[in-house]
């Protein structure tokens, strides 16, 4: 008896193991109960810990089973020992009455009525730890899956601003490529235009006085000055185009990235 109570003391930090192992720590709590005469809680105990940590219906169907032989056959051998030795018998015992008292112990109930008594309180336990576990484990599963929905809200936020980024970049884009023809179509009337000037001048050349030569060169120097300005503008939007294009690629870039990148899974 003082080896059992030993032991029994000992066998009480077998649980915290049951994080990390859980299957062996059930294993260990139910050949712990079958050899010692110990009752099946740290067997249900380990048995609540086992089904909260596995979600594979195989393991979960061989625990349930495993710890309700365990759990019977505690209650059972407990409930057809002597009455001197039997918690079940002491339950049913007439008060006052025993060894302790000097008197035998006198039971208020049959053995056949003590053996069914366990019997059903071993699967009320059984059916309690098993539902315990369960529990935790719709839990866990429910944490787990809120996680990963928050997750992917974030990642279809996140795709969304980057969309939106790039929508507005190629309008910019498609804005400067609008202005950019426009300018290079004036551009270049403006051009056909100096060249027209440029011959009818050199054609009259020899029929016009000097008045009349600064006369038009000055005009073609006005056309000219125009163009040149019409061509600064125009690389100018075409400066504002590439760096459209650059921001709209970064955008289809940042995409990418944000798709290939991993989500938390093992949550």
């Amino acid at each position: 008896m003082v080896f059992c109570m030993l032991v029994a003391f000992a066998i009480g930090f077998l649980l915290l193991a049951r994080s990390r192992y859980p299957r062996a720590t059930f294993v260990a709590a139910c050949v712990v109960v079958l050899v010692f005469p110990y009752d099946p809680i740290l067997a249900l105990m380990a048995l609540t810990a086992l089904l909260a940590r596995r979600n594979d219906m195989k393991t979960t169907v061989r625990a349930i089973v495993a710890g309700g032989f365990i759990t019977l056959a505690a209650q059972v051998r407990d409930a057809l020992r002597p009455p001197e030795a039997s918690i079940w018998h002491m339950v049913f015992a007439k008060p006052d009455t025993g060894s302790q008292y000097g008197t035998d112990l006198i039971m208020l109930a049959d053995d056949r009525t003590i053996v069914i008594t366990a019997i059903v309180a071993a699967l009320l336990e059984l059916a309690i730890a098993t539902l315990a576990g369960l529990h935790i484990r719709s839990r866990a599963l429910a944490s787990l899956a809120t996680a990963k929905a928050d997750a992917a809200d974030a990642q279809v936020a996140q795709l969304k601003t980057t969309i939106d980024s790039q929508q507005l970049a190629d309008a910019i884009a498609a804005e400067a490529h609008d202005t950019l023809a426009h300018s290079l179509s004036l551009l270049a009337l403006n051009a056909s235009a100096l060249q027209a000037e440029s011959k009818k001048l050199a054609a009259e050349a020899g029929s016009l006085d000097a008045g009349q030569l600064a006369g038009q060169a000055s005009r073609i120097a006005d056309k000219t000055e125009e163009i040149r300005k019409q061509a600064a503008g125009a690389l100018d939007e075409a400066h504002i185009s590439s760096a459209g294009d650059r921001l709209c690629m970064g955008r289809v870039q940042m995409a990418r990235l944000v798709e290939r990148a991993d989500l938390p899974d093992q949550l």
